[in-house]
């Protein structure tokens, strides 16, 4: 019998970016003023993190606290990422200074050991966005003090089920609520995003796309539009219905529109797909298994907005 292997062949194109730059790229399409707070190694990557995203943006400052600069590979739709962890537990004080002094701070992913770090972060600035990443959702535990410090957790359907243990959003955000005694969190999926709001269900159905061009990324446009949209006095069902119509032109490949107005007027003519806002008489809960998670060294990204 002959054996043959077939080779795909594969492009290699390099990118600066992660979430905290497509949050920050979200906010200032929005004509938000945002200020980018970027943790690098002393390499050459790192020079390059520098070199490039420092002209992009202006406020931008960078912290060598890390051992080497964090590196991601993305295959298709998903994103592997190799995350080096933290030298301290101690914010850098520029960085302290800056979040206590922004109108809301968007906490980026951090090492799910960086646990004191990120709890830092969280009680430094008045008002607070967690963006988890899953190493992070991985330690329950560690998990649920953070939301309960955090004004708003966003995560995807994916991130929701990893921390709950549930396969449908809104039992996820029940059982997140009952642990962290009703703290606000949006979960965000393909239908659309759905959020605990203190003591109501929010909901903004997503924007119906026959043809998506890209996914990556979408939350991020999601969460930085949310956030400006909401900054700028929206109502958070308002802001969230903006951070939709934000990333559904990301996943259409339509360049970014400029506030909410834009973002408005472009929606009111688009198809919205159905989705369920409300909570059930009697939640389902669909326990699995979570996956294994091996505990690797993770990177931390830091990013806030300072609006007048």
């Amino acid at each position: 019998m002959n054996n043959t292997t077939t080779k795909a062949t594969c492009t290699m194109h390099e990118q600066l970016g992660g979430a905290p730059v497509g949050v920050s790229r979200a906010i200032a399409a929005c004509s938000g003023r945002v200020a980018l707070h970027f943790m690098i190694g002393d390499d050459k990557l790192g020079e390059q993190v520098v070199d490039e995203l420092g002209d992009e943006f202006r406020a931008a400052q960078f912290h060598r606290c890390l051992p080497a600069t964090r590196r991601s590979v993305v295959i298709g739709e998903r994103v592997y990422t190799t995350r080096p962890t933290l030298r301290s537990q101690v914010l850098p004080p520029a960085l302290h200074q800056a979040l206590a002094s922004s109108e809301l701070a968007i906490i980026g992913p951090l090492s799910a050991t960086d646990e004191p770090f990120t709890a830092a972060a969280l009680r430094a600035a008045r008002t607070t966005i967690w963006m988890p990443s899953a190493q992070q959702l991985g330690d329950r535990d560690s998990a649920v003090r953070m939301m309960g410090l955090a004004t708003v957790t966003i995560v995807n359907d994916q991130e929701a089920a990893l921390l709950s243990g549930c396969d449908d959003p809104i039992d996820a955000i029940c059982l997140c609520r009952d642990w962290t005694a009703g703290a606000k969190m949006i979960v965000t999926s393909r239908t659309g995003a759905l959020a605990w709001w203190g003591d109501t269900w929010l909901s903004a159905p997503a924007l119906a796309i026959p043809s998506p061009m890209r996914t990556i990324g979408a939350g991020d446009c999601f969460a930085g539009v949310f956030a400006s949209a909401w900054l700028d006095g929206q109502s958070p069902e308002e802001a969230m219905q903006c951070g939709q119509t934000a990333a559904a032109r990301h996943v259409m490949g339509l360049a970014p529109l400029d506030g909410v107005n834009a973002l408005q007027g472009w929606a009111a003519g688009q198809q919205k797909v159905s989705l369920r806002a409300t909570e059930p008489a009697v939640a389902t809960i669909h326990w699995k298994r979570a996956a294994g998670l091996v505990a690797a060294s993770v990177a931390v990204s830091l990013f806030f907005l300072a609006t007048n």
